[in-house]
């Protein structure tokens, strides 16, 4: 009989999530320039933006909100979220994403 040795990786709090020790650094500057693109993109169409959810179990997000106080987008800070916001190339496109949220 044979017996599977399993290998763990060692994971890291980042927020709410758990990230592999290895992507950690990575995903710290990837969610920081995310932070900076989502407030500048939802700034093109809301009047301002908030942050919330900070030591939260869903982990920190970004809201924007219209003239009228209105919520109109919320992107939380997760490991997937960060990904689709990375793989927007350009303002406009990330606009249009968080347009059709």
């Amino acid at each position: 009989m044979s017996q599977k040795i399993e290998k763990f990786q060692k994971m890291v709090k980042v927020d709410a999530y758990l990230i592999p020790e290895s992507e950690a650094k990575q995903y710290i500057a990837d969610r920081t320039l995310t932070a900076q693109r989502l407030e500048k993109a939802m700034l093109t169409f809301c009047e301002r933006i908030e942050y919330g959810g900070k030591g939260s179990e869903d982990g920190e997000f970004i809201t924007g909100i219209d003239q009228h106080g209105e919520y109109q987008v919320l992107m939380h800070l997760s490991p997937e979220e960060v990904e689709m916001v990375m793989g927007c190339a350009t303002e406009e496109e990330l606009v249009a994403l968080l347009k059709a949220q």
